[in-house]
């Protein structure tokens, strides 16, 4: 009876210590994947760490801009000059938009280029070379220089005043401008055809 005892004893033992054994692998198992996890976790918290930081020194190596300018002027890129021109044997006058202009002489320029252009578009006027018209100022007053060919169309003194008055109104609308002595050839004339030339003229809106 005793022997059965003992034999069961051990027996019992023998699967204690099985049981055991399988209990440890598991148990190790467990930790080992519990350690694992740890480390990625801890890998991961250090690559966000490491990416956080890397941001936070970037953003301190540039300035912080606190406040941005916005110009909501809107940029004029061209000017508007207001050229007087013979119509119907009387005077008007029609808005021309042009490049920008930098000065007052440029505009003053681009004034008379465009009235002669207008004169020449509506043949009151033979084509004149821009570089044979020349002009300077003295106070309010201009001296406007012209070719002598420039009343070569005329075939009555209105239609030559209505040439005069054209550049005339012209240049004191651009401003600054009260008057306009008219040279022929650099030189005073008494008169080319039938003006008198030998004044200064104004604005005048009825010819």
């Amino acid at each position: 009876m005793f022997k059965n005892l003992k034999e069961k004893n051990i027996k019992n033992n023998e699967k204690v210590i099985e049981k055991s054994s399988e209990e440890k692998a598991v148990k190790n198992k467990i930790t080992k994947e519990k350690m694992y996890m740890i480390m990625g976790a801890m890998w991961i918290a250090a690559v966000i760490l490491g990416f956080i930081n890397h941001r936070i020194e970037e953003r301190a190596k540039s300035p912080e801009i606190v406040f941005t300018r916005t110009d909501r002027t809107v940029k004029e890129e061209n000017d508007k000059i207001y050229v007087f021109y013979p119509k119907d044997n009387s005077i008007t006058n029609e808005e021309i938009i042009v490049p920008k202009v930098k000065s007052k002489d440029e505009f003053l320029k681009a004034t008379i280029f465009e009235t002669l252009k207008k004169l020449e578009e509506g043949n009151f006027v033979p084509e004149i070379d821009k570089k044979d018209i020349v002009y300077y100022i003295l106070d309010k007053k201009i001296y406007l220089d012209l070719p002598e060919k420039i009343f070569d169309n005329v075939t009555n003194a209105k239609s030559e005043l209505l040439i005069i008055y054209s550049f005339v109104n012209s240049l004191t609308n651009a401003g600054g401008i009260d008057s306009v002595r008219i040279l022929i050839n650099n030189a005073d004339l008494e008169k080319v055809k039938y003006a008198n030339l030998l004044k200064d003229y104004t604005y005048k809106k009825d010819i």
